[in-house]
C-alpha cells in the first residue's frame, strides 16, 4: 500500500493517532494561505 492509500484508510477509519504517527515531525500543512503543523490539521480533521 502506498502512503497515498495509508492515510486515506487512516482517515476513513478515524485512526488520528496512527495518521499522526505516520507524518513527519516537520509536516506543515498548507491550508489556504497559511501554514498548519500536523497536531493542527489532525485537530481540524477530527472536527470534520
Amino acid at each position: 500500500m502506498n502512503k497515498w492509500n495509508t492515510i486515506k484508510s487512516l482517515l476513513e477509519n478515524k485512526d488520528f493517532e496512527g495518521l499522526q504517527d505516520i507524518l513527519h515531525d516537520e509536516y506543515l500543512y498548507l491550508r489556504e494561505t497559511t501554514l498548519s503543523y500536523k497536531d493542527e490539521m489532525v485537530s481540524s480533521i477530527k472536527k470534520i
